[in-house]
């Protein structure tokens, strides 16, 4: 017999007297959508928001998550840049194309329920480990 919750799915599962296996942890999925939307950007094919919207599909339909976010960069300098003023100082600036798709990168997050989160001065790689942190202790 199983245990069910509001959702009707298992939590875990009772075989013999007094055993108890437990399943498997949910499956949470952080996504750097900065990186994606990077590297949809050049992509070839179609187009950005079908590099950007493929990716995230193949996502659910590879993996079939439990949980996923998306976290983004901001515009604004992180502790590394105030720390140490050389940081990613060799990089070049974002191209302003790239910055006009950023929308349609969010409403296509949306559209598939993902959540995307962007906090001012961390970049989505902070926001990802700490999330982690979080969702490791919480038993993902």
């Amino acid at each position: 017999m199983a245990d069910v919750n509001k959702t009707g799915s298992c939590k875990a599962l009772t075989w013999g007297p007094g055993a108890r296996y437990h399943a498997p942890m949910p499956r949470t999925f952080l996504v750097d959508g900065s990186a994606l939307a990077y590297r949809s950007f050049f992509a070839r094919g179609p187009g950005p928001a079908f590099a950007y919207a493929n990716s995230l599909l193949s996502l659910i339909e590879k993996e079939n998550p439990d949980y996923v976010l998306v976290a983004m960069d901001t515009p604004k300098p992180t502790f590394r840049h105030e720390a140490y003023a050389e940081y990613k100082a060799t990089r070049q600036k974002t191209p302003s194309e790239l910055i006009a798709q950023l929308p349609t990168f969010a409403r296509i997050a949306d559209s598939l329920g993902f959540p995307m989160y962007a906090l001012p001065g961390w970049e989505a790689d902070d926001i990802i480990g700490t999330v982690a942190r979080w969702a490791q202790e919480a038993g993902h």
